[in-house]
């Protein structure tokens, strides 16, 4: 088995059947190369009815339905990663779908490079409009060290945009962080500096839709900021112990996580922002690291949120 897709489902009974039927129909490629773990999160609606619809006892690809109480888009990956046979795991997400040759492709770049990391474009469509756009990714064509990658450029957080090698998760305990949003964006950096090799699969495979509402990305919460801070809290302290030129590499993920914090604090409630500001305040140190690569800008609101929060306080609320 050369590839596993783990689907996570929860309350996306408008979305999974598109997605599923997109993981049915690949063409060019041996039905018996790919699996597809679907993970049945505690969804309350229609979704897993819709996906017993689409599939069938002697489906091919090999299917599998993992059942569990509702834990969040973390531990419904960590459970699909667990019953994973394939070489490589891809994790789609049941409001998303893949293009008819996603899998062709994916596994010939296997074949012709057995990395660690493999490394895509996508494209986000917009619910209701006809907006699109591309989110693209340098092209490395001979594998490179993650480091090295971590160095020249900034991958997108997105976990659907690489595939994975599923033993290399598995020997560096890597897994998603429970119980937060945004873990994505926390594992990325750990992900790729634990990595010996990354290439770069430059075809557009993978179609993320920004849903209208109700989904993590499409407002900004309390839990979106706590998720975002809980985010560069573990990129500090994984790092803290690693050789200064290393610890540097994590640096611009933090300011890219703390950037979405500072614009969206003014979109909480009062006392949820009070509280997340006491908490970037307590952590000072983590300010300390970061700022001899902030612009003068950033630098200039980072300085006056750690060192005056009264007036950053006013200069928020103006």
């Amino acid at each position: 088995m050369k590839l596993s897709i783990i689907i996570p489902v929860y309350q996306v009974e408008a979305y999974v059947a598109k997605c599923i039927t997109s993981c049915l129909s690949q063409r060019d490629v041996n039905l018996l190369d790919y699996e597809i773990i679907i993970v049945n999160d505690g969804t309350k609606d229609r979704s897993m009815d819709i996906v017993n619809q689409l599939i069938s006892p002697d489906c091919q690809p090999p299917i599998k339905i993992i059942n569990q109480e509702n834990k969040g888009l973390s531990e419904a990956r960590n459970t699909g990663l667990r019953y994973a046979t394939g070489e490589y795991v891809w994790f789609v997400d049941s409001d998303d779908y893949i293009e008819p040759d996603s899998v062709a492709s994916i596994i010939a770049t296997i074949e012709a490079n057995k990395v660690d990391v493999i490394q895509m474009p996508y494209r986000i469509l917009y619910e209701n409009s006809n907006r699109t756009e591309i989110e693209s990714v340098v092209t490395i064509c001979n594998p490179i060290i993650g480091k090295k990658c971590m160095d020249i450029t900034r991958f997108p957080n997105l976990a659907q945009s690489r595939v994975i090698r599923t033993s290399f998760l598995k020997d560096n305990r890597i897994v998603f962080r429970p119980h937060i949003l945004h873990e994505d964006a926390e594992l990325k950096p750990r992900l790729l500096y634990a990595a010996k090799s990354v290439v770069t699969l430059n075809k557009l495979l993978y179609n993320y839709l920004k849903r209208a509402s109700n989904s993590i990305t499409s407002s900004f919460t309390k839990r979106n900021a706590e998720g975002r801070w809980e985010g560069v809290k573990s990129m500090y302290e994984y790092s803290k112990e690693l050789p200064t030129t290393d610890r540097k590499l994590f640096i611009p993920d933090m300011n890219f996580n703390m950037y979405f914090i500072i614009t969206g604090l003014n979109k909480l409630a009062p006392d949820d922002r009070h509280q997340i500001i006491r908490d970037i305040i307590n952590n000072r140190h983590i300010f300390k690291l970061m700022k001899h690569t902030l612009s003068p800008k950033k630098l200039l609101v980072y300085s006056m949120l750690y060192y005056s929060p009264k007036i950053f306080f006013k200069l928020l609320s103006t």
